[in-house]
């Protein structure tokens, strides 16, 4: 099971969607704050590092905890590779998703938060959470070519 690249594959993406979960999504900056999107939430901090608001979003976090989950079970059934693919495509599809979320609604609830921004910046999560959905089709492509080779093989005996 852990010798198959696919499934080093699918724990790396695991492991980038856990990170994401604790590392910052955007970074606005305005004159006297720094709104800082989490997956977790939303903080502003002002100038002297000190906490003026914050914004739970912990509902949010369902998504990303689903994609990490169905990637372990999409590890767990590596005898039916059928099942894998299928599973590799919905999982990128929470994926996807989770990325979506927070780009739509997470910018646009800081931006209303953090006022007039005069800087913004990209946190690690974003590419994080696009690693992990490269490392998931890379995957489902090695579990199709697995199981054409097995097919193959099948079909010489």
């Amino acid at each position: 099971m852990i010798q198959r690249l696919q499934t080093v594959l699918l724990i790396v993406a695991g492991a980038f969607l856990v990170a994401s979960m604790f590392f910052p999504i955007f970074v606005l900056r305005s004159a006297d704050l720094v709104t800082v999107l989490f997956a977790y939430g939303i903080k502003q901090v002002n100038v002297a590092g000190e906490v003026v608001a914050s914004h739970s979003l912990l509902m949010f976090m369902i998504m990303p905890a689903v994609a990490v989950a169905m990637t372990l079970f999409t590890i767990i059934k590596f005898k039916n590779r059928q099942l894998q693919m299928k599973l590799c495509s919905v999982n990128n599809l929470f994926v996807m998703a989770y990325l979506a979320v927070y780009v739509v609604w997470g910018l646009d609830t800081a931006r209303s938060m953090a006022g007039e921004a005069s800087g913004q910046s990209l946190g690690v999560s974003l590419f994080l959470i696009g690693a992990a959905a490269v490392l998931n089709i890379v995957a489902k492509w090695m579990i199709r070519k697995d199981d054409n080779l097995v097919k193959s093989v099948d079909r010489i005996r």
